[in-house]
């Protein structure tokens, strides 16, 4: 599946069910590169549980083959993808874009425990003073141990305008 906007951002996604972990990757790296005609500026990776012994190396394929180090992703029970969800066998979906004029900055925060409570670590330097003020962020958090609400709330008490879940 492949979308335009007149924004200059153009996106792409697709699925694969092959049995061969390195083969589904080396498959949806080419449906989505050929849709977007260029490398992508962020590319988001899920894989099946059957492939998750392999996931980094997964994800280092899909990073040589798809031209970009902006790369998220984890895996799933189900893994869904171009208007379909892949249940109990393997698979892997691919979503990526070409973000023309975005800038983008990657981190991995996670959460650190104290005795006077908890707070979120990884925050890049960059991010220490103002925001731009059409800086959008993209969280992909683990469920069990990552606490969004405590995230969404620090960053509203310093970024009033900030919204979503």
């Amino acid at each position: 599946m492949n979308m335009a906007s007149d924004s200059g951002i153009r996106v792409a996604s697709a699925i694969s069910t092959a049995g061969q972990a390195a083969r589904a990757v080396d498959q949806v790296c080419a449906d989505v590169v050929e849709q977007l005609k260029t490398a992508p500026d962020l590319a988001l990776l899920f894989v099946s549980s059957q492939y998750a012994p392999v996931d980094e190396q997964l994800a280092r394929q899909a990073c040589r083959l798809l031209g970009t180090e902006q790369l998220i992703g984890g895996t799933g029970e189900s893994i869904v993808g171009v208007g379909v969800e892949i249940e109990e066998r393997p698979a892997v979906s691919l979503w990526a874009a070409r973000l023309d004029g975005v800038a983008i900055l990657p981190m991995h925060l996670r959460l650190e425990r104290a005795a006077d409570g908890a707070s979120i670590v990884g925050w890049p330097e960059r991010l220490s003073s103002d925001w731009p003020a059409d800086a959008t962020m993209l969280v992909i958090g683990e469920p069990f141990s990552f606490p969004a609400d405590l995230m969404v709330e620090r960053l509203n008490e310093d970024h009033r305008d900030l919204r979503g879940v």
